[in-house]
C-alpha cells in the first residue's frame, strides 16, 4: 500500500483541524434550561416575612440558622434518636419549622428541618420535608422536598402574597434564642445557558490553523510540479 506524501499528510492534517473546528463551534451554541431561584426578599435576623407573588409562581424559602453563640439554637438539641420519619438520626440535632401562610392567613405547609450540630456546634442540615395542610384533619400528608442551591421549595402561589414563620422548641418569638441570621422568599425562575460556549475561542484558531496547513500543503504540490517540470526539461 502506497505511503501518503508530505502534501497529502498536510492536507488531511488541515481538513482535521477545520472538521474539529466545526465540531467545537456546534457544541459551542448548545444551550440548556436551567432552574435557579430569583430572591423576593431576603432579610437579616427576623423570624417571619412577607413578600408578594404572582399566581402560578413556584415559591421557595431559604433559612440560615445564627452562629454558634450562648443562649443558641444549639441549646434545643435532642441527642441520637430514632425518627417515625427519617428513620436513625446518629448526631445531636434540632427541628426547626418553616410555616408557610397565604395572605388570608390560612397556613398552607409546614417545613421541618433536621439540623445537626457540627464542629465548633454549627448547625448543618441533615434533612427536610415538608408537611400539607389540608381542610381535614390530621395527620397530614407529609412529601419531600425540592431543594435548589440551598433554597427548599414551600408550595405554589394562588394569592398575593405569602408569609413564612420560624420556630421550634424553646425557639421563636419571646425567647431567649437568636433569630436566623437570613430569613428569604423566592420564585422559581428558567434562565437559557450556553455552558459550553467557552469552546468557541478554541474552535476559531483550529479551523484557523486548519486551513492555512491546507494551503501549504497545496504551495508544497505545486513546487512538486514545477521541480518535475525542470527535471523534464532538462532531459
Amino acid at each position: 500500500m502506497p505511503k501518503a506524501s508530505g502534501k497529502h499528510r498536510l492536507l488531511i492534517l488541515g481538513l482535521l483541524l477545520i472538521t474539529a473546528g466545526i465540531i467545537l463551534t456546534v457544541n459551542s451554541q448548545v444551550s440548556i434550561k436551567k432552574a435557579r431561584v430569583k430572591e423576593v426578599k431576603v432579610i437579616e435576623k427576623v423570624w417571619n416575612i412577607t413578600a408578594s407573588f404572582n399566581k402560578g409562581d413556584e415559591i421557595f424559602g431559604y433559612l440560615m440558622p445564627p452562629p454558634f453563640q450562648e443562649p443558641g439554637w444549639q441549646d434545643a438539641a435532642e441527642p441520637p434518636c430514632e425518627d417515625i420519619y427519617y428513620g436513625y438520626i446518629p448526631v445531636n440535632h434540632v427541628f426547626i419549622y418553616v410555616d408557610f401562610y397565604d395572605s388570608k392567613g390560612n397556613q398552607v405547609s409546614e417545613i421541618e428541618i433536621v439540623y445537626a450540630l457540627a464542629g465548633f456546634q454549627n448547625l448543618v442540615m441533615y434533612n427536610l420535608s415538608r408537611v400539607i395542610i389540608t381542610n381535614e384533619t390530621g395527620p397530614y400528608p407529609r412529601v419531600k422536598v425540592e431543594t435548589l442551591d440551598g433554597w427548599f421549595k414551600l408550595g405554589v402561589a394562588n394569592s398575593t402574597e405569602y408569609t413564612i414563620h420560624v420556630w421550634g422548641f424553646r425557639i421563636g418569638p419571646g425567647t431567649d434564642m437568636p433569630p436566623p441570621s437570613i430569613l428569604g422568599l423566592g420564585k422559581k425562575e428558567w434562565e437559557v445557558i450556553k455552558p459550553y460556549e467557552a469552546l468557541i475561542f478554541l474552535s476559531i484558531p483550529l479551523c484557523i490553523t486548519g486551513m492555512i496547513v491546507s494551503m501549504l500543503s497545496f504551495k508544497t504540490s505545486k513546487k512538486i510540479l514545477s521541480r518535475k517540470r525542470r527535471r523534464q526539461r532538462k532531459i
